[in-house]
């Protein structure tokens, strides 16, 4: 990003430091999103059943 104070750029150095400032906020944005929802507690649905953590049901066993 340019230090500049904003008077002193011309327009499309003050556009490129807004595109700048708004790309790494929506970068942060989705890694947040990545990460919160693992903080809580939400995973993932796309597991196969012997990823799952389940054991396999037991035909001899009733309800």
């Amino acid at each position: 990003m340019n230090p500049l104070d904003p008077k002193y750029m011309t327009t499309r150095e003050r556009l490129a430091t807004v595109c700048t400032i708004l790309a790494c906020g929506i970068v942060r944005l989705r890694q947040r999103e990545r990460e919160g929802s693992a903080l809580n507690g939400d995973f993932p649905l796309h597991s196969s059943p012997a990823e799952s953590g389940h054991a396999p049901a037991n035909p001899t066993e009733t309800a």
